[in-house]
Protein backbone atom coordinates (compact mmCIF):
# COMPACT_ATOMS: atom_id res chain seq x y z
CA UNK A 1 0.00 0.00 0.00
CA UNK A 2 1.46 3.42 -1.14
CA UNK A 3 -0.05 7.00 -0.04
CA UNK A 4 0.69 9.81 -1.14
CA UNK A 5 1.13 12.44 1.43
CA UNK A 6 1.70 15.68 -0.62
CA UNK A 7 1.31 17.04 -3.85
CA UNK A 8 3.54 15.46 -6.55
CA UNK A 9 3.54 16.23 -10.64
CA UNK A 10 4.27 12.95 -12.75
CA UNK A 11 5.66 13.31 -15.91
CA UNK A 12 6.12 9.96 -17.12
CA UNK A 13 3.60 7.33 -15.86
CA UNK A 14 1.62 5.63 -12.96
CA UNK A 15 1.42 1.91 -12.90
CA UNK A 16 -0.79 -0.20 -10.51
CA UNK A 17 -0.65 -3.76 -10.68
CA UNK A 18 -0.88 -7.09 -8.41
CA UNK A 19 -2.36 -6.51 -5.10
CA UNK A 20 -0.85 -2.43 -4.97
CA UNK A 21 -2.92 -0.06 -2.86
CA UNK A 22 -2.17 3.46 -3.90
CA UNK A 23 -4.10 5.92 -2.18
CA UNK A 24 -4.14 9.88 -3.41
CA UNK A 25 -6.22 10.93 -1.25
CA UNK A 26 -6.79 14.84 -0.89
CA UNK A 27 -2.83 15.05 -1.99
CA UNK A 28 -2.61 16.56 -5.74
CA UNK A 29 -1.35 14.48 -8.14
CA UNK A 30 -0.97 16.20 -11.77
CA UNK A 31 1.19 16.22 -14.92
CA UNK A 32 1.43 14.80 -18.31
CA UNK A 33 1.89 11.11 -17.06
CA UNK A 34 -0.60 8.60 -18.00
CA UNK A 35 -2.08 5.70 -16.10
CA UNK A 36 -1.88 2.05 -15.89
CA UNK A 37 -3.39 -0.83 -14.45
CA UNK A 38 -3.86 -4.56 -14.90
CA UNK A 39 -5.37 -4.71 -11.28
CA UNK A 40 -4.70 -2.95 -7.60
CA UNK A 41 -6.68 0.00 -6.41
CA UNK A 42 -6.29 3.87 -6.93
CA UNK A 43 -7.68 5.52 -4.16
CA UNK A 44 -8.82 9.23 -4.90
CA UNK A 45 -10.28 11.86 -2.25
CA UNK A 46 -12.26 15.20 -3.14
CA UNK A 47 -9.25 17.62 -4.11
CA UNK A 48 -12.28 21.02 -4.79
CA UNK A 49 -12.50 22.07 -8.55
CA UNK A 50 -10.16 19.36 -9.88
CA UNK A 51 -11.15 16.49 -11.73
CA UNK A 52 -10.14 13.20 -11.33
CA UNK A 53 -7.45 11.70 -12.10
CA UNK A 54 -5.62 14.93 -12.70
CA UNK A 55 -2.66 13.00 -15.07
CA UNK A 56 -3.78 14.68 -18.21
CA UNK A 57 -1.90 11.74 -20.58
CA UNK A 58 -0.43 15.04 -22.86
CA UNK A 59 3.15 13.83 -23.09
CA UNK A 60 4.33 11.80 -25.53
CA UNK A 61 3.22 8.10 -25.80
CA UNK A 62 1.15 8.76 -22.54
CA UNK A 63 -2.43 7.28 -22.10
CA UNK A 64 -4.99 5.40 -19.83
CA UNK A 65 -4.31 1.79 -20.15
CA UNK A 66 -6.85 0.56 -17.37
CA UNK A 67 -7.50 -3.27 -17.99
CA UNK A 68 -7.95 -3.99 -14.86
CA UNK A 69 -8.06 -2.79 -10.98
CA UNK A 70 -10.68 -0.64 -9.35
CA UNK A 71 -10.32 3.17 -9.43
CA UNK A 72 -12.59 4.26 -6.06
CA UNK A 73 -13.34 7.94 -5.72
CA UNK A 74 -14.44 9.23 -2.09
CA UNK A 75 -16.87 12.59 -2.50
CA UNK A 76 -17.15 15.00 0.30
CA UNK A 77 -20.55 16.21 2.08
CA UNK A 78 -19.14 19.96 2.44
CA UNK A 79 -21.72 22.17 1.02
CA UNK A 80 -20.57 23.64 -2.28
CA UNK A 81 -17.65 20.78 -3.31
CA UNK A 82 -17.98 18.07 -5.34
CA UNK A 83 -15.75 15.68 -7.22
CA UNK A 84 -15.41 15.35 -11.02
CA UNK A 85 -14.63 11.91 -12.73
CA UNK A 86 -12.48 12.67 -15.65
CA UNK A 87 -13.99 11.40 -19.02
CA UNK A 88 -11.04 12.81 -21.61
CA UNK A 89 -7.88 12.31 -20.97
CA UNK A 90 -5.85 15.79 -21.90
CA UNK A 91 -5.53 14.72 -25.82
CA UNK A 92 -9.30 14.08 -26.00
CA UNK A 93 -8.96 10.35 -25.92
CA UNK A 94 -12.03 8.53 -23.98
CA UNK A 95 -11.08 7.18 -20.86
CA UNK A 96 -12.59 3.77 -20.41
CA UNK A 97 -12.58 2.83 -16.96
CA UNK A 98 -11.95 -1.09 -15.71
CA UNK A 99 -13.48 -0.67 -11.78
CA UNK A 100 -14.95 2.33 -11.37
CA UNK A 101 -16.60 2.83 -7.28
CA UNK A 102 -17.93 5.40 -6.15
CA UNK A 103 -17.88 6.68 -1.89
CA UNK A 104 -18.37 9.66 0.48
CA UNK A 105 -18.65 10.35 3.55
CA UNK A 106 -22.24 11.78 3.88
CA UNK A 107 -24.77 12.93 1.26
CA UNK A 108 -24.11 16.34 -0.39
CA UNK A 109 -27.67 16.99 -2.12
CA UNK A 110 -25.57 18.80 -4.91
CA UNK A 111 -23.82 16.36 -5.66
CA UNK A 112 -20.88 14.60 -3.84
CA UNK A 113 -19.00 13.70 -7.27
CA UNK A 114 -19.97 14.84 -10.85
CA UNK A 115 -19.40 13.21 -14.73
CA UNK A 116 -16.62 15.64 -16.43
CA UNK A 117 -18.65 14.17 -19.57
CA UNK A 118 -20.07 10.49 -20.97
CA UNK A 119 -18.15 7.46 -18.86
CA UNK A 120 -17.24 4.34 -20.56
CA UNK A 121 -17.35 1.26 -18.29
CA UNK A 122 -15.72 -2.08 -19.11
CA UNK A 123 -16.18 -4.36 -16.07
CA UNK A 124 -18.55 -2.67 -13.60
CA UNK A 125 -19.62 0.65 -11.52
CA UNK A 126 -20.92 0.59 -8.25
CA UNK A 127 -22.62 3.32 -6.44
CA UNK A 128 -22.47 3.04 -2.85
CA UNK A 129 -24.03 4.77 -0.11
CA UNK A 130 -24.72 7.84 0.75
CA UNK A 131 -22.94 9.40 -2.04
CA UNK A 132 -25.41 10.92 -4.86
CA UNK A 133 -24.06 11.20 -8.26
CA UNK A 134 -25.25 13.73 -10.16
CA UNK A 135 -25.08 13.24 -14.59
CA UNK A 136 -25.82 16.19 -16.55
CA UNK A 137 -28.05 15.26 -19.78
CA UNK A 138 -24.62 14.61 -22.07
CA UNK A 139 -23.19 12.48 -18.80
CA UNK A 140 -24.26 8.88 -20.16
CA UNK A 141 -22.49 5.91 -18.74
CA UNK A 142 -22.42 2.98 -21.60
CA UNK A 143 -20.38 0.10 -22.13
CA UNK A 144 -20.15 -3.94 -21.73
CA UNK A 145 -19.99 -3.92 -17.56
CA UNK A 146 -22.99 -3.79 -14.88
CA UNK A 147 -24.23 -0.66 -13.21
CA UNK A 148 -25.30 -1.02 -9.54
CA UNK A 149 -26.75 1.20 -7.19
CA UNK A 150 -26.55 0.04 -3.62
CA UNK A 151 -29.71 0.92 -1.25
CA UNK A 152 -28.85 4.54 0.12
CA UNK A 153 -27.22 6.09 -2.59
CA UNK A 154 -29.03 8.96 -5.03
CA UNK A 155 -28.69 9.19 -8.87
CA UNK A 156 -29.35 12.68 -9.75
CA UNK A 157 -30.06 12.50 -14.03
CA UNK A 158 -30.83 14.78 -16.89
CA UNK A 159 -31.18 12.34 -19.72
CA UNK A 160 -34.72 13.20 -21.86
CA UNK A 161 -35.10 8.95 -21.41
CA UNK A 162 -34.23 8.72 -17.80
CA UNK A 163 -32.86 5.54 -16.89
CA UNK A 164 -34.31 3.34 -20.16
CA UNK A 165 -31.77 1.49 -22.20
CA UNK A 166 -30.88 4.55 -24.60
CA UNK A 167 -31.31 6.88 -21.78
CA UNK A 168 -28.52 8.23 -19.01
CA UNK A 169 -27.25 4.60 -18.43
CA UNK A 170 -26.51 2.51 -21.25
CA UNK A 171 -24.90 -0.47 -19.84
CA UNK A 172 -24.71 -3.83 -21.58
CA UNK A 173 -24.10 -5.76 -18.68
CA UNK A 174 -26.70 -6.21 -15.38
CA UNK A 175 -28.31 -3.21 -13.93
CA UNK A 176 -28.81 -3.44 -10.51
CA UNK A 177 -31.44 -0.54 -9.11
CA UNK A 178 -31.58 -1.74 -5.29
CA UNK A 179 -34.32 -0.96 -3.10
CA UNK A 180 -33.89 2.38 -1.28
CA UNK A 181 -31.61 3.57 -4.11
CA UNK A 182 -32.97 6.76 -5.15
CA UNK A 183 -33.30 8.30 -9.34
CA UNK A 184 -34.47 11.96 -9.57
CA UNK A 185 -34.50 13.96 -12.83
CA UNK A 186 -32.70 17.14 -12.52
Amino acid sequence: SKKVSSAITVNQSVSIQGSAVVDFGNSSVSGSAGLSMVSGTLLISKLSGTTSPELDATATGANYQLSGGTIEFYGSNATGTNQRIRAKDGQNRTIQYYNLVLNANGANNSGNILAAGPLMIQNSFQLNSPTVLDLGAGDIISGNGSFTMMNGSTLKFAHNNGLALDGQIQMNGPRNLLTGALSTKL
